[in-house]
């Protein structure tokens, strides 16, 4: 409003000047059109594509400095209540509008998410997607898969099951349900497994927390311990207990949801490195890399950034 009542303010001399220079255009077109011109000239008409007293004809040299004032002042009493560990800085083009505790050095905190995110979705794109497997050495006969089988994480942050989510306010979305896992496995006409199914987190390192971390992160359950394959954030039940060992957790529930659908698993579950020779005998994938991201950034999903950074290494590396 107050750009509208400057503008306003400019429109007498403004309308003087367009006065004065269309009076002195007559004159001149008076002067030097020949004898009889008159007469014979046919008569025509022009319309301008854009009014003389319209706020397009501002020039920017005008409008830039005030709305770079009132961008200024809007924002000061914002940069004036902030504390020592906070800071803001605000440039437009180059141009400073508001420093308040600029150059002092300040963990950026979640504000990073913001970096990895992009990284993230500039490396890999944003339909990109994490695929969970379960690979065998020899498909079943019979419905009984003889030795073990192995689930191989891909690094899926979104992993979980439908146990886990519904014991949250805010359930998690988007998901991927193990549960869908265990329903392919079981359409792959598997009804037996005679030996164990080991968790593979080969993927990653194996490095549960950065080790600069405060302990309090890991007691707040700010963060479960990360992997490749993770499930339900690598937390073991609904007191958010960190699993010791995330891919053998991971395996662990797997059983679970198969001994429900019927299958048998004769030597249960544990953790371990799949062999080159194995096939794919089901698998699922999670959502694409822009949910993951938007999910991340919505919760501030701690757990998300940082597998989402192991995957740009990666990734990175070829």
């Amino acid at each position: 409003m107050r750009l509208g009542r400057a503008i306003v303010r400019m429109l007498p001399p403004l309308l003087v000047a367009g006065v004065g220079v269309v009076a002195l255009s007559r004159v001149i077109d008076a002067t030097s059109e020949p004898a009889g011109a008159a007469e014979s000239a046919t008569p025509t008409s022009s319309r301008l594509a854009t009014p003389v007293l319209s706020a397009r004809r501002v020039v920017d040299e005008l409008i830039e400095p005030v709305g770079q004032a009132r961008l200024r002042e809007a924002l000061q009493p914002l940069a004036s209540s902030m504390g020592a560990s906070s800071c803001l800085r605000v440039t437009i083009d180059g141009e400073e509008i508001v420093d308040a505790n600029g150059t002092i050095p300040l963990i950026p905190a979640s504000t990073l998410k913001l970096l990895t995110a992009s990284v993230a979705l500039d490396l890999m794109g944003p339909d990109r997607t994490a695929e969970t497997t379960l690979e065998v050495i020899t498909g079943p006969v019979g419905g009984v898969i003889s030795g073990d089988v192995w689930l191989v994480g891909g690094g899926d942050p979104l992993l979980a099951t439908e146990a886990y989510v519904k014991q949250f306010r805010r359930p998690q979305e988007p998901r991927t349900p193990l549960e869908a896992l265990a329903d392919s496995i079981v359409a792959a006409g598997v009804t037996q497994i005679t030996g164990r199914v080991l968790g593979d987190e080969s993927r990653f390192d194996t490095q549960r927390y950065v080790p600069s971390w405060p302990q309090r992160y890991i007691n707040a359950r700010e963060i479960g311990p990360m992997s490749a394959l993770s499930v339900n954030d690598g937390f073991i039940d609904s007191a958010l207990t960190p699993a010791a060992d995330p891919a053998a957790s991971a395996a662990a529930e797997l059983v679970g949801l198969l001994q429900l659908r019927g299958v048998t698993v004769v030597g249960g579950s544990g953790s371990g490195a799949a062999p080159d020779a194995t096939i794919e005998l089901a698998s699922i994938e999670g959502a694409p890399l822009r949910d993951v991201v938007g999910e991340d950034l919505k919760l501030s999903d701690n757990g998300t950034s940082e597998l989402l950074l192991k995957e740009i290494g990666v990734a990175a590396a070829g």
